[in-house]
């Protein structure tokens, strides 16, 4: 596992130029096509620090990963995780 703090940034700084700053009406077509285009510019922003970080999450080829199967029930026990 690994992070990185980027800059902080607004939806304003995302979507320059090119946004009025009004915000569509709420469950518009107009909103979906907003948010995307914030999607995206996030993506931009984001994927070169995951792309630069992603090489250093990964175990060397010839690391044994012995706990594999057991850590997801280091906590929860054996058994189905629909118990009450």
């Amino acid at each position: 596992m690994a992070s990185r703090v980027l800059p902080a940034t607004s939806v304003g700084e995302l979507l320059e130029p090119g946004w009025d700053g009004r915000l569509p009406a709420e469950g518009s077509r107009e909103e979906l096509a907003l948010a995307r285009r914030v999607s995206d510019a996030l993506a931009e922003r984001l994927g070169p620090a995951v792309e630069s970080l992603h090489p250093s999450t990964l175990d060397p080829p010839r690391h044994p990963r012995r706990l594999a199967g057991w850590l997801t029930w280091l906590l929860l026990g054996r058994g189905p995780l629909d118990r009450t």
